[in-house]
């Protein structure tokens, strides 16, 4: 609904979520522009599902590992070690993990490193 009337009345808004969700098919039932999300500081279960905790700050060297690995291979690391296929044409990162402020630099760095560009 809303997403929609906004859209309408300003010409262009883009949805971000988890691709092959309700939002994702609805989004595209309505001609509005979906960009589906890679949560870089999140773990996934076996299936894609997030597993959404917050409490332990994130390991640097395990999000430079899946980012690259994930921009350059289209897969992820599940929680049992697992690679799974990604579509993704954002990245997001949590501002509020209790070393966000890290993260957001290593992930810089990271894509800085393997030449990343966006389009």
């Amino acid at each position: 609904g809303t997403a929609f009337s906004v859209s309408s009345a300003i010409g262009f808004v883009a949805l971000f979520g988890i691709a092959g969700t309700q939002t994702d098919v609805v989004a595209h039932r309505r001609g509005i522009p979906f960009l589906a999300e890679f949560f870089a500081d999140l773990h996934y279960h076996d299936d894609g599902r997030l597993i959404v905790s917050k409490e332990n700050p994130v390991d640097l060297a395990w999000l430079a590992k899946r980012l690259r690995v994930a921009i350059l291979d289209g897969r992820i690391d599940t929680i049992s070690g697992h690679l799974l296929p990604l579509d993704f044409q954002t990245i997001c990162i949590h501002n509020d993990m209790p070393n966000a402020r890290a993260v957001a630099k290593q992930a810089k760095e990271t894509l800085r490193a393997i030449d990343f560009r966006t389009l």
